[in-house]
């Protein structure tokens, strides 16, 4: 059994570690869905699209993210209508930028290398037919900022073609038809009781004790589970060291919260934590502090 494993089911941490029973799994019901399945829409995509970052950047405020690079200029765009369609399985599971085809997605690109008052997008589809054409005009504030509006017209494969008087970037997104505004596919819970967060080359891992009865994240609002108990997630990170921060985001409403945890001091690469999310919904777990990576869970939270 794997040392995770081996520790989750003996329950055993260091002083004011957590115990968490990886064997017990608490269902809860779930609306009936029709099909398919979440499992089957997030089946793995043959679109090799960009990376997805969830790591903190400061120009993105807080935001999901993508980076592009040719040569000296380097090209980030930030993300920031990702948040409204995580729910999504197609999305949430992904380690590739998803975005929805025939919406205007609201995206701000930067470059360090200014390249002038007019960005063109063009793009064209590698898996049938397709193209796109769009222009938009440097922010005023603050330098080397294009704010854009870009709209894939169909599902498919894209790659994008960016270009200003000074530097041309190219990179590939998926456009995937656009869920319901009320979707919340829960990231799945591993028969062992653990979760690997998104993307998994973030190297971090949750212990979990509940489940929807589809198999998906499940919580409980307030820290108290409906035994009395609380609602104990033990992290794990393959990069010990330092705070773990997990900041919830309500899909589909306004709530937020953020809450800091402390590595237990033996072995290494464990967090205890105790999460307490305030109301009941989806949410929008997002795991960052543990050296420069960040992972991320879609949990469905209940009342206790």
């Amino acid at each position: 059994m794997p040392r995770f494993g081996l520790l989750i089911a003996s329950g055993v941490l260091a002083a004011g570690a957590v115990s968490v029973s990886a064997g017990t799994l608490t269902a809860a019901k779930a609306t009936t869905r029709s099909a398919p399945s979440a499992d089957e829409r997030a089946a793995p995509s043959a679109c090799q699209a960009s990376l997805v970052r969830y790591e903190w950047n400061k120009r993105a405020g807080g935001a999901r993210w993508l980076s592009t690079r040719a040569g000296r200029s380097r090209l980030e765009g930030y993300l920031y209508a990702y948040h409204e369609y995580l729910g999504d399985a197609r999305v949430n599971r992904s380690e590739r930028v998803v975005l929805r085809a025939g919406k205007p997605e609201k995206i701000a690109w930067f470059s360090t290398t200014w390249g002038g008052s007019r960005l063109t997008v063009t793009g064209k589809r590698l898996d049938g037919p397709g193209t796109l054409s769009q222009r938009f005009r440097a922010a005023v504030s603050p330098s080397g900022f294009y704010p854009s509006g870009i709209r894939i017209p169909t599902a498919g494969c894209w790659q994008l073609t960016l270009r200003t008087e000074d530097w041309l970037h190219r990179l590939v997104v998926e456009a995937v038809d656009p869920a319901s505004a009320d979707t919340c596919d829960p990231t799945p819970v591993q028969a062992s009781g653990s979760i690997r967060l998104v993307p998994t080359r973030s190297g971090i891992s949750a212990a979990w004790g509940w489940r929807t009865e589809d198999g998906g994240a499940l919580l409980y609002a307030g820290g108290r589970t409906p035994d009395g108990g609380n609602t104990k997630v033990l992290w794990r990170a393959t990069q010990p060291g330092g705070l773990l921060a997990v900041r919830g985001t309500q899909l589909g409403g306004t709530e937020t919260f953020r809450q800091t945890f402390n590595e237990a001091g033996s072995p290494s690469g464990y967090w205890p934590s105790i999460i307490v999310v305030p109301t009941p919904g989806c949410w929008l777990l997002t795991a960052r502090g543990i050296g420069e990576t960040a992972g991320i869970v879609v949990a469905r939270v209940v009342a206790g």
